[in-house]
């Protein structure tokens, strides 16, 4: 049986996905509509008067950490991005020629700047769900993405930013990771360059939760905090003086 679909229709791109299905059945079949009706991916739209930059926002989470009764949070000793690159162009996880956006990245960036000094990579129970990655943590998950979903030389996707792939392409960057359940950056140009998705490991990007930027994932968490409501369908609470998440059933 042979399903074609045609998806991740994007009013600002002539480019149009078409996903095409093959598996067996055990007889002939005639056609049959499946499904009509609208395409599953509606791209984001820009929502103004959005703050986008990392720096002013980190006071006012960790102002809103403490109103909520946090007292004990990494958070609260993150020093501020350093000026100098975040780690050397020859790491060991980057490719010969990687994506350009993502050498920038490695000479500036106010997200990665502020994580770069926790020990291990990787902060726990700030983002639910997820551990926020290092620099160096992402290029790593990154690496290992690209290998387990090895597209070949010859794999096809948009080039568009905000466009499902449906597989790890390399222009994902990872911000966030837990069990193989990942935040990514798109990197690729467009209007909505350096968006945040969701990566799931069934779904991949396809119909998945979306922030137009790092900056507007950042201020979602923070309003969920000084309002005590849902974030991505969890709750913020405390737990002796740590940051907590429960799951909404």
């Amino acid at each position: 049986m042979v399903r074609v679909l045609c998806m991740g229709l994007h009013p600002d791109s002539y480019l149009t996905q078409i996903r095409i299905d093959i598996w067996p059945i055990d007889g002939p079949a005639g056609h049959e509509v499946l499904l009509r009706g609208p395409a599953r991916y509606s791209p984001p739209e820009a929502r103004a008067g959005r703050e986008r930059d990392v720096a002013p926002l980190w006071p006012r989470l960790q102002s809103a950490l403490r109103d909520f009764g946090v007292t004990d949070s990494p958070v609260f000793e993150l020093p501020p991005p350093a000026g100098a690159p975040l780690v050397e162009s020859d790491h060991p996880a980057l490719e010969p020629d990687p994506p350009r956006p993502l050498d920038d990245l490695i000479w500036g960036s106010e997200w990665f700047g502020l994580f770069q000094s926790v020990p291990s990579g990787r902060l726990d129970a700030l983002i639910p769900g997820y551990d926020v990655l290092s620099l160096d943590q992402a290029l790593v998950t990154r690496a290992m993405m690209i290998e387990a979903w090895d597209i070949g030389e010859a794999g096809s996707y948009s080039n568009v930013a905000g466009t499902p792939a449906y597989t790890f392409i390399p222009e994902y960057l990872p911000v966030a990771e837990q069990d193989g359940y990942l935040l990514v950056m798109d990197l690729r140009p467009g209007a909505l360059a350096r968006m945040i998705r969701a990566f799931e490991k069934v779904d991949a990007d396809d119909d998945t939760t979306w922030w137009l930027s790092i900056g507007d994932l950042l201020l979602d968490l923070i309003v969920a905090i000084e309002t005590g409501t849902a974030f991505d369908g969890w709750l913020p609470g405390t737990q002796d003086g740590r940051l907590v998440w429960t799951l909404i059933a």
